[in-house]
């Protein structure tokens, strides 16, 4: 009685009617309309099922997925989080990169900075040799003239050659350089270089200031128009004084078009991962500490040889002869003075003040910003004095057979340490 009391609710139905309809019509199946009805049922638990498992499912892969990103806060996660790393995103230390030291930019710095950051337990670096050069400085890195063997870090005054670098460091390393606002890189040079101070002695190690000056004191102003009508390479390192930055980073002092400047500079702009700012240390610093996953130890160390000159304001004739001079370097400074604020941009204007703050802090604590007194120079520089090749072939003698070798490539690149006659 209960299943013909079910069939006959059933019945009322439109779609098991045609169910019904169906299979006789097409099949010629006339199906008993008990079994029609628990067919229809056994569908309907099926389905419901299948509903009842998917939402299950999907609870299932969401509490997964929370967990997973939920923080963990163990004793070494909160010493990263204290220590400043990237807040939210544990990162792993970046320890391979290629730093390009240029000079008077405050890229010494840096390099402690750096050092600071390498573990120097498993870190790789090259040693350096017997002479302050690096790669063949002037010309561009040669591996050649490097120590061998596979690297984790190169850091030095070199110049860079990009595709020597990606041959020889691995794929993940990154690519770092810092330069600093034309002018006051001229200023730093010239009194670096200038006959009046002590820093080394001898022509290779004053070269092109010697030559230009004729060994005599020549005021900053007058020094400016002369070096535009005298340097190119025929002098041995003129690139001090003509685009110094644009030199160290590869490309061609030379240079005059500008839109051969702006096209070079957009490629070296593709083969580097960060450009820090002199003038912008400190928002440089943090970007620093984002790139290579630092602490705020790192970052928060002393300045070296720092010094201060007093600023000398030119004449519109110098004006103009600088602008020749620097041509390059001031393309150069434009363009990556740019790139960094964008990259501030992503970074995000409010985090950086804050992080600035929280970096002046760290530093006033370890009064990192006394000034450190002036280093003698290394490598024996004052008895560097050759003016042939011989002479610096024996100077380079530490380079074994490689030294004529390393001597003519030298100067074959303004390197070489006579003055033409």
């Amino acid at each position: 009685m209960c299943y013909q009391y079910m069939a006959m609710k059933f019945a009322r139905f439109k779609h098991l009617f045609w169910m019904k309809t169906s299979l006789r019509r097409f099949f010629g199946i006339k199906l008993p309309r008990i079994l029609l009805y628990f067919t229809f049922v056994s569908t309907v638990m099926f389905l419901a099922s299948l509903i009842l498992l998917s939402t299950r499912t999907v609870k299932s892969t969401h509490r997964h997925l929370e967990a997973r990103n939920r923080k963990v806060f163990t004793k070494e996660s909160a010493l990263q989080n204290e220590n400043g790393l990237d807040k939210g995103n544990f990162c792993q230390k970046h320890r391979r990169y290629v730093y390009v030291k240029t000079h008077k930019t405050g890229s010494t710095t840096v390099s402690s900075v750096l050092n600071s950051h390498n573990d120097k337990d498993t870190i790789k670096m090259p040693r350096k040799r017997c002479v302050p050069f690096s790669g063949g400085y002037p010309g561009r890195y040669n591996f050649e003239f490097a120590q061998q063997g596979d690297f984790d870090v190169v850091d030095g005054h070199f110049r860079y050659n990009p595709e020597e670098f990606r041959r020889h460091m691995p794929p993940d390393t990154k690519y770092i350089t810092i330069i600093r606002e034309p002018w006051s890189n001229f200023q730093s040079c010239y009194n670096y270089y200038k006959p009046d101070t002590r820093v080394s002695q001898g022509q290779c190690s004053k070269s092109p200031m010697n030559y230009v000056t004729n060994g005599e004191y020549v005021a900053l102003e007058d020094f400016v128009v002369l070096a535009n009508e005298v340097l190119d390479p025929s002098i041995s390192w003129y690139f001090r004084f003509k685009n110094y930055q644009a030199h160290d980073l590869g490309l061609d002092p030379m240079m005059t078009d500008d839109v051969i400047i702006n096209r070079e500079i957009l490629k070296l702009d593709e083969k580097l991962d960060l450009v820090m700012i002199m003038e912008y240390m400190e928002e440089s610093l943090i970007l620093l500490k984002n790139e290579l996953c630092m602490n705020w130890e790192d970052i928060s160390k002393p300045g070296r040889n720092a010094r201060e000159y007093e600023k000398v304001y030119l004449s519109t004739e110098a004006q103009n002869a600088f602008y020749q001079l620097d041509n390059v370097d001031i393309a150069l400074y434009k363009y990556f003075n740019e790139t960094l604020w964008k990259k501030v941009d992503e970074y995000g204007r409010t985090k950086m003040a804050q992080d600035v703050i929280t970096l002046r802090s760290k530093m006033k604590t370890q009064d990192v910003l006394l000034k450190e007194p002036r280093s003698e120079p290394k490598f024996g520089r004052e008895n560097y004095r050759p003016t042939t090749k011989q002479e610096l072939t024996q100077r380079l003698a530490c380079y074994d057979t490689q030294a004529s070798k390393l001597a003519d490539y030298m100067m074959q690149n303004s390197g070489g340490c006579y003055e033409p006659t």
